[in-house]
């Protein structure tokens, strides 16, 4: 199925995907999911600095981008609002990104 409540419906049957998409319906008052198109990561050369060696290490990885919104306004008139976006590099080898202990967690920006 998935990890942590996450389906992709590539991943499931048109019934089993079916069946993620009703429970999160049925779910949506008290546990609101968010259905999202998925994007293949990218793969990219990417660096990060290693503490205890005291130097930048590069990394080949793949990226993940997260947006998060949030709902602005009150009642009917709520509407999401972008929040902000988190990058998620893990190393290239890895089958899913996540947030693990060997990957990198970035805040993003638009610059303006």
């Amino acid at each position: 199925m998935g990890a942590r409540s996450v389906f992709l419906g590539s991943d499931l049957s048109g019934a089993d995907w079916a069946e993620a998409v009703d429970a999160a319906l049925r779910a949506s008052e008290t546990s609101p999911f968010v259905l999202q198109r998925y994007h293949k990561p990218r793969r990219i050369e990417t660096a990060y600095f290693d503490f205890m060696r005291g130097e930048l290490v590069s990394m080949p990885g793949r990226v993940r981008l997260c947006p998060y919104y949030f709902l602005d306004g009150a009642g009917d008139q709520a509407r999401p609002v972008l929040g902000g976006v988190l990058a998620t590099i893990c190393p290239a080898d890895k089958k899913i990104i996540h947030g693990m202990r060997d990957a990198i967690l970035a805040p993003c920006r638009i610059r303006s």
